[in-house]
This record gives C-alpha cells, sequence and structure tokens, in this order.
C-alpha cells in the first residue's frame, strides 16, 4: 500500500511540474475542479512542506528508490526537465470511498505547479501516446492513468472516468465540485494547515459521518481534527473506547519500544454532543523522534 501511495505521487509529478510562480497552495481552488461523487479530498501544501526539517529526509528516501530514479530516467530521455522535489507546489487526492481504506487505484490527482506543456506533449508522442483535445485542455492515457493539461497551472491524473469527467465538464458536459455535505467539511477545514482534509459517509449508520481536520509539520507537530457522529450517544462511546485504547496502548511495550508512548500521552479526545474532537501537539525532541521511526519504516517498505 506504502508503494502504491508513492508510485501514484510519482505519477502525478512525471507530467513535468517545472517553474516556481506564486500559488496560494491551500489546495481550495483545486476543490472547484473535483468531480461529483467523492467523498474525501486531501490537501497537501508541498511548497510550505518543504520548510520543514523532516522535508529533507523524506526527500532522501524517496529520491533513493528504484521507482523514482527509473522514472527520473524515462521523463529525462525523452526531453522532460524538472525537479519535482522542488517544483511540485500543491496537490490534491480525491477519493471516492470514504467508507474504506483509502485505494490509490481509485485516487484523482490535481496538481497545482507551471509545466511545459509541449515539453510534456512531445514526450506522450515519443511514447506512443496519443493526445487528445477537448477545448483548451489536452490529455492522454499514459499505462492505466488518464493525464489531463487543465491550464497553464493544472494537470489531473487518475482513473479514465474521473478525469473525463473533470474534461467533459470543462467543455460544457456536466458540472464539476463536491456534493453539499463534503463542501460543508471542507469549509471547516482549516486551510491554513499544510496538509488538511474533509470527508463523508453519506451512508454511515454507526461511527462517524463525516470529518475534517488538518495538520502543521514544521520543527514540531500539531494535528486537529472534528468529527460528527451519528449521534451524541455515538460521539460519547467512540471518545470513551478511544481513550481507553489510547491508554492500553501507551502501556504497551511494543509502543515503548517504538516511541509511541508520548505521542499517545499527547493526543486528546473530547465529545461534545455529536461532535469528536482529537487534537496532537508534539514537541521538537518528541517529533524527531517520531519522524525519524517512521523514516525508518517508509525506507524498508520501498
Amino acid at each position: 500500500m506504502v508503494r502504491s501511495f508513492i508510485s501514484l505521487g510519482l505519477s502525478a509529478v512525471l507530467v513535468g511540474l517545472f517553474a516556481s510562480p506564486a500559488f496560494a497552495g491551500n489546495g481550495e481552488s483545486l476543490v472547484a475542479r473535483v468531480p461529483a461523487g467523492m467523498e474525501g479530498v486531501v490537501s497537501v501544501d508541498v511548497q510550505r512542506l518543504r520548510t520543514a526539517p523532516v522535508f529533507a529526509d523524506l526527500t532522501s528516501v524517496i529520491t533513493s528508490t528504484s521507482d523514482y530514479r527509473s522514472s527520473i530516467g524515462t521523463l529525462t530521455s525523452n526531453g522532460v526537465t524538472f525537479d519535482p522535489t522542488t517544483d511540485v507546489h500543491t496537490i490534491l487526492l480525491a477519493f471516492p470511498d470514504a467508507d474504506n481504506t483509502p485505494d490509490p487505484d481509485d485516487a484523482l490527482a490535481l496538481i497545482e505547479a507551471t509545466f511545459n506543456t509541449d515539453q510534456v506533449l512531445a514526450a506522450a508522442a515519443a511514447n506512443n501516446y496519443t493526445v487528445q483535445t477537448s477545448g483548451d485542455v489536452r490529455y492522454f492515457v499514459a499505462r492505466d492513468r488518464t493525464v489531463a493539461l487543465l491550464d497553464a497551472t493544472t494537470v489531473a491524473i487518475g482513473p479514465n472516468d474521473r478525469v473525463m469527467q473533470i474534461v467533459n465538464a470543462m467543455a460544457g458536459n456536466g458540472s464539476l465540485g463536491v456534493g453539499p455535505s463534503l463542501r460543508t467539511q471542507v469549509r471547516g477545514a482549516d486551510k491554513s494547515e499544510i496538509v488538511w482534509f474533509a470527508m463523508v459517509r453519506p451512508n454511515a449508520t454507526a461511527g462517524i459521518q463525516a470529518a475534517h481536520g488538518g495538520a502543521t509539520i514544521a520543527a514540531t507537530f500539531s494535528a486537529e481534527a472534528t468529527g460528527t457522529a451519528v449521534s451524541a450517544a455515538e460521539a460519547t462511546r467512540l471518545v470513551t473506547e478511544g481513550n481507553a485504547q489510547r491508554q492500553s496502548a501507551a502501556s504497551d511495550p511494543a509502543m515503548a519500544a517504538f516511541g509511541l508512548a508520548p505521542v499517545l500521552a499527547a493526543v486528546t479526545l473530547e465529545a461534545a454532543d455529536t461532535s469528536v474532537n482529537v487534537g496532537l501537539s508534539l514537541n521538537a525532541a518528541t517529533w524527531a523522534s517520531l519522524s525519524a521511526q517512521l523514516l525508518a519504516v517508509l525506507e524498508s517498505e520501498l
């Protein structure tokens, strides 16, 4: 699963994100281009993430993988030159089913940056991809993904049916934008966070039916999320059980060995009517230790 998400991210930057313009970076403008039927979105302000100390280590892990080296080699041989570690600005991932673990094969990626259209299209032609045109949009199928150059600063990559929803809507056939329930959660998310998310579970009969939250990643780490349970009683149950599980996990020797005990101790979990509020704040030392452990796991997975 980790490799699949990394591959998705690499796919997202393989269309040629080269320049360094000024972008809002918070992903909000990209939500307007998400097609109907999506139940979850995650936005990453990559431009701001680069200022976090952990970014250099994360970049080192990813760029050392064979997938990355192969991808960069393919692009270079086709005349596409860029550095994904410095030139990608914002990525918004959208998922159609919030009830299950997000599947990278179903994810739609919207990337904000500046790309060289001529280089991208020349590389597509060199690989025998058929470039098609719909209005001002150019698109082609690359392996099992459709790549659409929506405008001078936005690229969509994902399953063909999802990307074509965007392409067709931009040609006047259909509409874009998330549904009202998800839109409410998007509005509730703090766009000043480096990472923010919003999700809904329209058919939920238990647990959380909607949520939003975010995280700021710097020398320290902080995160918060607010979920809406199906009832006040369910919110109380979730918090009671969550706190019990957190306390039990904190005393687990395996958790302690991984350095998670102080992390679990820093979690706050509270209920207020139907709301479930989660918070986490880690100081520099705890965050440095945890991020080192997580990077080691990521490196072993890749």
